[in-house]
């Protein structure tokens, strides 16, 4: 059974390598094309299995219908095994959709929490400062990342500084700028998201003061406030909410809009074109932001400021050149970078997302990527022999002991989490429903390990585990 798995596996490989293929490339979102003044570095090859498909999972447009959809096709196939090599064994089949259920959570919860980076950015233009407008950390109310580590993310793909927009708050962005800086480190630049009383949200960057007191207010005080702080105003991914139209938005004083960016509802060519169009027709400036929560190492948005002599100036001297490009709609010194790879989405294509997903994931996959796959399905393959070998005494601990551990760092995280958000409870809500789920499934872990041993008696493993010494039969 497992070396026709093993070949199953390879033939898919290659009749999907077979597929055409598209390049990733960095691309335009506002003039169309493709950047040549920046450079996408990959990631090393040999770890495409968990860089790339945690990229996948993070990267869905409508992470709960194609995450209901995955369940579902899990439960159609344990159903269809349970029946076609057990028959109609209810005990048997509830056990294996219970352990694929638990596996499938775990592995949702490394995706998340422990993935690699995949991709970075670097410019060949000195006078190119890369930013991300838009991110948050554990002090927005659904923040899961801590100051130090949006730091770390940002640095890591390649961002010269990043703006901290922590919803009705600065102070994400003031603890950040207390902390010690490393000269590889991006800078940090403050900032804030709000909502408007029409459900807006509006990115305020480069004020000094939090506009909190203005949140549920009218568009055009916030405007005001932000331009008497010497900040911009952006309108964060207009698509998801449609608060107000795009014209409503300028008559209230915003700078301008995101062209790109990530939340619930997912950005359509035409809704783009549309924003695209009217910022260009109205002198508004365009921007691009990575909206990043903590979720994973995912990115594929950055956007970069024209600002010659940059390497020179202090912080303050960077953040006013960024304004002043926003306030006056300077788009030819606005460039926003997208990693191409867009898919089709559609109802039909969440109904199969197992099967799309993979034949998208695989038709982008690069030749190194590939023999990475080779590689890793070759190691899970000895792994398994290496198990269906051991003697029969044997399994039951090394099964056992895989899932206590496993449960086990499920309740670490948890109480991470809980400890964090414990200290933060004023800010943050996230953090104590990642504490819960956590532990939920930590708990079901250890559970269905229990389940397991309750028939075995605690002599039954110690026996496994003790050396015996060799008994001597003496002849008369």
């Amino acid at each position: 059974m497992t070396k026709t798995f093993f070949y199953i596996m390879v033939f898919l490989l290659l009749i999907f390598y077979m597929l055409p293929s598209g390049s990733r490339e960095l691309t335009d979102p506002v003039r169309g094309g493709v950047h040549d003044q920046f450079l996408l570095k990959r990631p090393a090859f040999y770890l495409e299995p968990l860089t790339g498909i945690s990229y996948y999972f993070l990267g869905m447009y409508d992470k709960k219908q194609q995450l209901v959809s995955w369940l579902l096709w899990i439960l159609f196939f344990n159903l269809a095994a349970a029946i076609f090599l057990n028959g109609v064994n209810l005990k048997k089949m509830f056990g294996n959709l219970y352990l694929s259920m638990l596996v499938f959570l775990v592995f949702i919860s490394y995706t998340v929490f422990f993935p690699f980076p995949k991709y970075r950015v670097s410019t060949l233009d000195d006078a190119c400062f890369i930013v991300d407008p838009q991110s948050h950390t554990v002090y927005s109310h659904d923040g899961l990342a801590g100051i130090r580590k949006s730091r770390r993310w940002h640095r890591k793909h390649g961002f010269h500084g990043y703006f901290i927009t922590d919803h009705n708050t600065v102070a994400g962005a003031e603890k950040t700028l207390k902390l010690k800086k490393k000269p590889a480190d991006p800078a940090v630049f403050k900032g804030e998201e709000i909502q408007d009383a029409y459900g807006n949200a509006l990115v305020l960057l480069g004020t000094d003061k939090s506009a909190s007191g203005f949140c549920g207010g009218e568009t055009s005080e916030i405007s005001d406030f932000v331009h008497e702080q010497g900040g911009a105003v952006i309108v964060g991914h207009w698509w998801g909410q449609k608060g107000s139209t795009l014209q409503e938005l300028k008559d209230a004083g915003v700078d301008g809009f995101e062209v790109y960016g990530h939340t619930g509802k997912p950005l359509t060519g035409d809704t783009r074109g549309e924003i695209v169009r009217f910022c260009t027709d109205n002198g508004l400036a365009m921007t691009g932001g990575s909206n990043w929560h903590g979720l994973g190492e995912r990115n594929d948005v950055w956007t970069s400021f024209r600002i010659p002599g940059w390497a020179g100036m202090d912080r303050s001297g960077i953040r006013q050149e960024i304004v002043s490009i926003l306030r006056r709609g300077e788009n030819d010194r606005i460039d926003v970078i997208v990693l191409s790879g867009k898919e089709p989405v559609s109802g039909f294509r969440y109904i199969f997302e197992p099967f799309a997903g993979i034949y998208f994931y695989f038709k982008k996959l690069e030749f190194p990527g590939l023999i990475a796959w080779f590689a890793w399905i070759a190691l899970l393959r000895a792994a398994i022999l290496l198990y269906r070998n051991m003697p029969g005494e044997f399994k039951p601990p090394v099964r056992a002991g895989a899932f206590i551990a496993a449960g086990s760092v499920m309740l670490a995280a948890a109480f991470a989490f809980l400890v964090r958000w414990y200290f933060l409870d004023a800010y943050n809500e996230a953090l104590f429903d990642m504490a819960r789920a956590h532990f939920i499934i930590g708990i079901l872990l250890l559970l269905f390990t229990l389940g397991k041993i309750r028939n075995k008696p605690a002599s039954f493993y110690a026996r496994n585990f003790y050396i015996r010494k060799p008994q001597i039969v003496r002849q008369d």
